[in-house]
């Protein structure tokens, strides 16, 4: 294993950091912003919770 400079370690934890606020947001608008949320209840929640940790995992591996 090649050990990462400070600097990339740094870099690292900027855009995880970034891309954790950037989720929190995210998750939480869709909570409040969830279309048919009272009809549907937490099944819509679901999904769209769903669909943001892939896109969030998919950006991740982009950016590795």
């Amino acid at each position: 294993m090649i050990a990462a400079s400070s600097g990339e370690r740094n870099r690292a934890r900027a855009r995880d950091e970034v891309a954790g606020r950037m989720l929190a947001a995210a998750i939480e608008g869709g909570i409040d912003t969830a279309p048919n949320r009272d009809e549907l209840g937490w099944e819509v929640l679901r999904i769209e919770l769903g669909d943001l940790v892939r896109a969030y995992l998919w950006h991740r591996q982009q950016m590795a």
